[in-house]
């Protein structure tokens, strides 16, 4: 548990590099269509996860990524005005 919890810590760190390298317009994008961005990420990393290793720590991993992603993007779409 300690290792999926690492895991999706270290990815959802680099996921965040990723994301303040992007142009404005998609970060915009990605923070107002928060639904889909969630989706693709859950979706993409857990066949990304699950296809390397195929175990519990791989979807714990993604777990905990999830969790960070929502709050993340839902902080994000509060500080940027987008929350209703």
């Amino acid at each position: 548990m300690g290792t999926g919890f690492l895991l999706g810590l270290v990815t959802f760190v680099g996921i965040i590099f990723i994301y303040f390298r992007l142009p404005r317009v998609v970060q915009n994008l990605l923070i107002r269509a928060h639904l889909l961005t969630d989706l693709g990420l859950m979706i993409g990393m857990f066949l990304i996860m699950t296809g390397v290793s195929g175990s519990i720590a791989a979807l714990f991993s993604t777990a905990i990524l999830g969790v960070l992603m929502s709050a993340s993007i839902s902080w994000a779409r509060y500080n940027r005005g987008y929350a209703k």
